[in-house]
């Protein structure tokens, strides 16, 4: 029976509807719909644990789009992606830190290179590399003092 449940906690986080459910485990969608009620501990175990597999299955998809983005011939996405990838690196040692597990490494250090890189003019950055300003079309050099475009990446 447990095995059924978690398979449905499994399901309905996924946002199958009980109709799915109810045909994936082999009973009535009156039946598996009852569940949460009838079983509420197994329920809310299986279905917080399937909450938390989904969540680390989306941090490890969203960490390898990031990685991606740190692969565009664009300099600017590149260091918009490595900035991100430092600041959640950065929110996961400081949430080690409150659970009283010691952090990988030095969180002060990762923030002043956070905010070091986010300081920076698009002209400091391509100096600091040895770059050359990207070409906007027509070969005129872009303007330094916008913004570079900004990837739709979740907080």
């Amino acid at each position: 029976m447990e095995e059924l449940i978690a398979r449905a906690a499994e399901l309905r986080v996924a946002g199958e509807k009980w109709q799915t459910v109810a045909a994936e485990v082999g009973r009535s969608v009156l039946t598996v719909t009852g569940w949460p009620k009838k079983h509420p501990e197994l329920w809310k175990k299986h279905y917080a644990r399937a909450v938390t597999e989904q969540m680390k299955d989306a941090s490890s998809e969203a960490m390898h789009t990031l990685r991606k983005l740190m692969r565009s011939p664009h300099e600017e996405v590149q260091q918009l992606a490595a900035q991100k990838i430092l600041q959640l690196r950065e929110a996961r040692e400081r949430a080690a830190q409150q659970k009283g597990k010691p952090a990988g490494s030095s969180v002060p250090e990762v923030r002043q290179l956070v905010d070091y890189l986010e300081g920076m003019t698009h002209e400091q950055f391509y100096d600091s590399f040895g770059l050359d300003p990207p070409a906007a079309v027509g070969g005129a050099a872009e303007p330094i003092d916008r913004d570079p475009p900004r990837p739709r990446l979740a907080e």
